[in-house]
């Protein structure tokens, strides 16, 4: 077994890395095929990195009836002590993103009546290249020029902490509304795909 600079081994491919998310995000056994479905891999590619992992000593393989089942190896060190927190670390990444959008635009809570993620990060598309979409709905205009000061000190912590930009859209309600009667594109985007961070439901608001 590799004990110096494991991590080369283990994570040196990017199906690998998703094998292992997926097999993380819940402590059931899975048949190749479900594993492979569930880590948007071909059935081929999958068997052959579960191959390399139980190598690694990383999964273990049990048979029932006529299937292989395959699950993480809980008592495993490297998996009980480096894999799992490090995947545990990734998913929160999001969490604290959102904590950090409503620390900050706290201040500023009784003007706003919602704010939502939209684009590719709610769809969960993004790439190295996406910005943060953050919709922000106040109550009226004083209350948008209040978040909008609040918005140079978001960007430049997302910045500093996560290498991430936010590219806010600020509306007032009427503003809102008047797109969606409009059929403004973006509006009509944004109703089919955001994720609601605070305040009242988009859809809503727009009613």
């Amino acid at each position: 077994m590799r004990i110096h600079n494991k991590l080369d081994e283990i994570l040196n491919q990017p199906a690998k890395v998703k094998i292992l998310r997926f097999l993380f995000s819940s402590n059931a056994e899975f048949t190749g095929r479900a594993v492979a479905r569930g880590s948007g891999l071909s059935v081929s590619h999958s068997y052959e990195m579960l191959q390399d992992m139980r190598k690694e000593g990383l999964i273990e393989v049990k048979r029932q009836g006529n299937a292989l089942l395959y699950s993480l190896r809980p008592d495993n060190y490297i998996v009980k002590n480096i894999l799992k927190p490090l995947y545990q670390k990734e998913k929160d990444i999001y969490k604290d993103i959102i904590i950090i959008i409503k620390k900050i635009l706290g201040s500023e809570k009784k003007g706003i009546c919602s704010i939502a993620i939209f684009g590719s990060v709610a769809a969960k598309t993004e790439n190295f290249t996406s910005d943060i979409d953050l919709l922000i709905i106040t109550r009226d205009s004083i209350s948008k020029h209040k978040v909008d000061n609040l918005m140079d000190n978001l960007t430049a912590i997302m910045a500093k902490k996560f290498s991430v930009e936010i590219s806010p859209y600020l509306l007032t309600v009427s503003e809102a509304k008047n797109k969606y009667k409009q059929k403004a594109q973006l509006m009509r985007s944004i109703i089919d795909n955001n994720r609601l961070i605070y305040g009242e439901p988009i859809e809503r608001i727009l009613a």
